[in-house]
């Protein structure tokens, strides 16, 4: 899952070896947040997948970690300035 439970901070500085702390340190020190990270990657996924044909808006927003589709829709329209069928007709 790519924004989930398995995408916390917690998680990500267990894998670079270092405490939440340390990382919300050096993001800081980079001028960024680790939800503004995570944010983006989100973002980008959703970008590509939504070129992709049959893409399932549904399952997309859960794989990004959304609770349900509105709130995927709502951040998407956040970042993209578009509903992701917008974004998605765009390219089909």
């Amino acid at each position: 899952m790519l924004g989930g439970q398995g995408v916390t901070m917690e998680a990500v500085a267990d894998a670079l070896a270092m405490t939440p702390r340390t990382l919300q340190r050096r993001l800081q020190e980079e001028g960024t947040r680790f939800a503004q990270l995570r944010d983006q990657v989100r973002h980008q996924h959703a970008c590509q997948a939504l070129r992709e044909p049959g893409c399932d808006m549904q399952a997309l927003a859960l794989e990004l970690g959304f609770s349900d589709t509105a709130n995927f829709y709502h951040a998407f329209k956040r970042w993209q300035g578009c509903a992701p069928g917008q974004y998605r007709r765009q390219f089909g």
